[in-house]
């Protein structure tokens, strides 16, 4: 079974296909990991044949062929394979919400965000999907929303409400998440620094950059433009 995906991770779909049909017990396992060969590379017709001629399917089967045509542009195909779940776990949710605000539609967004109110649990990286997708396109209201009502933050989801100030220059609001953090890496560092620099406060900029653990072309190239 670790042989078919890694001949799958490597583009050699006839080779797992080989070592698939060699198993003389196959498991549910194998023919995932068949099925996630194919949808990787792009042949969604052999991926979709896998998935037919699965003896039973769950969530996780489900969600490897949703993604799968999800990421080689078939966005309707994604959707009827999701609705069609008869149980859907939090991976698939996600997965169908990373589906949609992957799509640079306004109308998809507003459809993630439906999901996203009518979805039965939530996660993490449940709510820094949405709050990312906000973040990318400016929609600063919504992004502080939802970064509000998060019942708990992680690095990516504060990186993102980062990212968001960078755009508008919120300086004071940037510094307090920023404060806020348990955790900090190179990329939240760069973001607190951009704002600075967009806003024109170049002693405080400066004085961060000084203090950053450790520094990389987008940092450098912040400060010397």
């Amino acid at each position: 079974n670790m042989l078919v995906q890694r001949y799958g991770r490597c583009g050699s779909v006839e080779h797992a296909r080989r070592v698939f049909d060699s198993i003389p017990e196959k498991n549910f396992f194998s023919w995932v990991s068949l099925l996630g060969a194919y949808a990787a590379n792009g042949l969604l017709d052999e991926a979709a044949s896998v998935f037919n001629g699965m003896p039973e399917w769950n969530s996780v089967a489900c969600t490897a062929m949703l993604v799968g045509y999800a990421q080689n542009g078939q966005l309707e195909k994604a959707r009827g394979v999701f609705w069609s779940m008869k149980q859907r776990d939090l991976a698939s949710w996600n997965a169908f919400l990373a589906v949609l605000v992957n799509e640079r539609e306004d109308h998809r967004l507003l459809e993630a965000r439906k999901l996203f109110e009518t979805m039965p649990a939530r996660d993490v990286v449940t709510w820094t999907t949405l709050l990312g997708a906000y973040a990318q396109r400016n929609h600063l209201f919504n992004t502080k929303e939802l970064f509000d009502s998060m019942p708990a933050r992680d690095l990516i989801s504060c990186t993102a409400m980062l990212a968001a100030y960078e755009d508008s220059g919120d300086l004071r609001n940037a510094s307090f998440v920023f404060k806020s953090m348990e955790e900090r890496d190179i990329i939240s560092c760069s973001a607190l620094l951009a704002v600075y620099a967009q806003g024109g406060h170049l002693e405080q900029a400066l004085k961060h950059y000084h203090s950053m653990p450790e520094l990389n072309v987008i940092s450098c190239t912040t400060m010397i433009t």
